[in-house]
């Protein structure tokens, strides 16, 4: 889910009490397919998680064998949330 997700599921909804989650950043799609080279960029935000282990990652989806199809096997090779992920906090509900 990223932000504009949550942002619009809450404005349907009273909110009572204030939730602070952290939502996968959107990137550009040169940036989601750059791998690794989105690295360093990356690790310029404020909450990042790396882990490059894309033979995990492929592990991973071979259980789920169905789910394997050629495409995301380049989405594995290719990918930057195959070795980094980048999050914003959001704030969601309470008394705006």
């Amino acid at each position: 889910m990223d932000r504009a997700y949550l942002e619009s599921r809450t404005e349907h909804q009273q909110q009572h009490t204030a939730l602070r989650a952290f939502v996968l950043e959107t990137t550009n799609i040169v940036r989601k397919y750059a791998g690794v080279l989105d690295v360093p960029l990356s690790s310029l935000s404020r909450v990042a998680f790396f882990a490059f282990e894309p033979l995990r990652v492929y592990r991973a989806m071979q259980a789920h064998a169905s789910q394997l199809v050629w495409f995301r096997k380049l989405f594995i090779v290719f990918s930057r949330y195959t070795c980094v992920n980048t999050f914003q906090a959001l704030s969601v509900g309470g008394n705006r």
